[in-house]
């Protein structure tokens, strides 16, 4: 079985899962993205996080996947001038590849509302 962490940047939380390739949701921590407004403490949080989700579960992931309100800059793995968040640029791909050494995929999380 393989597995993958998930981060979720959202402008209020920010959420750090484990999961399995055959869909278990081992664990989500949650904590508020503007506990910190410098951006290394940050991205050093998360890091910490998901090393400690992994040791609890006693599992090593293949690789994280962080999604994240825009605009980004895909090329550069940056979230760059998002107006609702602590951070006017935090370099996201770069420094959590270094401090987890795993893959790090990027994606911009599309919000739409609907009324029913």
């Amino acid at each position: 079985m393989r597995y993958a962490i998930a981060v979720d940047i959202g402008a209020t939380n920010t959420r750090v899962a484990l999961g399995s390739d055959d869909g278990e949701l081992l664990e989500v921590v949650v904590f508020a993205t503007w506990e910190t407004r410098d951006p290394e403490e940050y991205i050093a949080r998360i890091a910490s996080i998901a090393r400690e989700l992994e040791r609890k579960h006693r599992v090593e992931a293949a690789g994280v996947g962080v999604g994240s309100p825009g605009p980004l800059d895909i090329r550069r793995g940056e979230v760059v001038g998002a107006p609702n968040m602590p951070f006017r640029r935090i370099e996201v791909v770069r420094p959590l590849r270094e401090l987890l050494g795993r893959p790090v995929a990027f994606a911009i999380v599309a919000v739409s509302a609907a009324v029913v």
